[in-house]
Formats: structure tokens, sequence, C-alpha cells
């Protein structure tokens, strides 16, 4: 029975936006996180019966799918935390760091000095356009122009390097690379590299952090949407199930 195929597919659509949901829920307090949702579309539809003079074609739906996630990349809230390699990005732009396979692109401000002085993530990746800070310096400042200042012992502050950005066209079509970074799609389009303070990319704020985007009470809501339609599929199949039992039964 077409129907019970029907139901079955949107049992693994719903399936498919429960596993999302879960993983927002999950990354709920990892900063820079980025929510995702799944693009649900509907599957073809077949033709019972063709068109005729007096009606048109009757035409029975197969269900829907999961095409793809996209990521909802709106502006997460910003937290004090007063560390100076804790960075925040306040516009729509990406940090850029160098992958061990090509560069990958964070929200996520994490950064710590590595043992050759480099401002790196939690990875260990350095951050693209911030060079290396001399071992004699005693701090650290960046301003809102992502300008990265060593600050030497007599007070005085030596620029070693400037924070480059990126910008995509299509950000939400990002492809996820784990740990709140990602890489360049084919969908994103290719990255415009850009630096703080310009053409919308933000400006870089010292000692905050950005938190995720997660509501977790959307997120409930769309939990639940998503248990009633999968139970009500299931009842479908239910049903479907019992009227060819009845019809099998009528042929005996």
């Amino acid at each position: 029975m077409r129907a019970m195929w029907t139901a079955a597919a949107g049992m693994s659509t719903q399936q498919a936006a429960v596993d999302v949901t879960a993983n927002n829920v999950a990354n709920a307090n990892t900063p820079g996180f980025k929510r995702a949702v799944a693009a649900v579309i509907e599957l073809a539809r077949e033709e019972a019966r063709p068109a005729t003079s007096e009606f048109p074609a009757l035409e029975v739906g197969t269900g829907s799918g999961a095409l793809a996630t996209l990521s909802v990349v709106t502006q997460g809230p910003l937290v004090e935390t007063g560390v100076p390699t804790h960075l925040a990005l306040e516009g729509d732009g990406f940090f850029v760091l160098e992958g061990p396979q090509g560069p990958v692109y964070t929200r996520a401000g994490q950064f710590r000095i590595s043992p050759d002085g480099y401002l790196v993530s939690m990875h260990g990746w350095r951050v693209r356009g911030a060079g290396a800070i001399p071992r004699e310096a005693v701090g650290l400042a960046v301003g809102r122009d992502g300008r990265v200042l060593a600050v030497m012992p007599d007070g005085t502050q030596r620029e070693v390097g400037r924070i480059v950005l990126a910008r995509f066209r299509a950000p939400s079509a990002l492809a996820s690379a784990g740990d709140g970074c990602y890489r360049e799609s084919p969908a994103s389009g290719p990255p415009e590299e850009v630096r703080p303070g310009e053409r919308g990319a933000g400006v870089v704020l010292q000692g905050f952090l950005e938190r995720s985007n997660v509501d977790l009470a959307q997120e409930m809501v769309s939990l639940i949407a998503a248990q009633r339609v999968y139970e009500v599929c299931a009842k479908v199949i239910q049903v479907g199930d019992e009227m060819l039992a009845t019809a099998n039964s009528i042929k005996r």
C-alpha cells in the first residue's frame, strides 16, 4: 500500500529533524555554535489517474524528505570573560583558521597563545593574520580593527599582525567541520577575505566570547512537533497494515 511507504518516508524525515534538534540542544553552551535546521521537501507526486477533459489528474503524494542541513547564522549573545586571548565578532564575518587540511572558519574565539607565540584555536590551528608575539612581551592587545599588538616590558605596543576575516554569500550553506568550525562548500560560495570593520564583517571584541545562538525553548517546540508528526505517521502505517489484513481476509 502506497500510504505505508509515504508514512515511512515521513517518519524518516522527522527522525532527521529530531537528530538535528538533539545536536542543537547538546551544543547550547558551545561558544560560537550556530543552530541548524533540517530543510524538508515534498517528494514527487505520482499520477494515479491521468487528466481528462472533465477532471484534472489524480496525483498521490509520496511523502517528504530531508534535503539538507542549514545553519542559522544569526549573532549569538556576547559574554565578557576578561581573558585577553578570547575574541568575539560583532558582525557576520568568520575567523579563518589554518587547519591541517586547509582553512576552516569559525565564530568560536576561544583562542590561546601557542608555545611559539602564535594565536591559535583550542586545536592548535593558527588564526590567519595574527603574527607571532615576541617571547619578551608581557601582554596582548587586540583592536576592534583586528590589529594584534604585543605589549612590551617598557609599556610600548608593537604591532605583530592583523586578523583576517572571511565572509560568504551563503553562510548558512557552509559544511560543518565539527568543533564549531566550518568549511567552504559549493553552495556557500568561495570566501571573501576582508579586514575587521569592512563590508559588514564585524569588529573584534577582546575579552569576549560569542555564545551559541540556540534557544532551548524553540528547540523543545521543534522536538515536540517532530515527535507528534512521527507518531501520526506510525499510526498511518498501523492503519494501513490493518486494512491490508482485512482485505486479505476477505479474499480468503
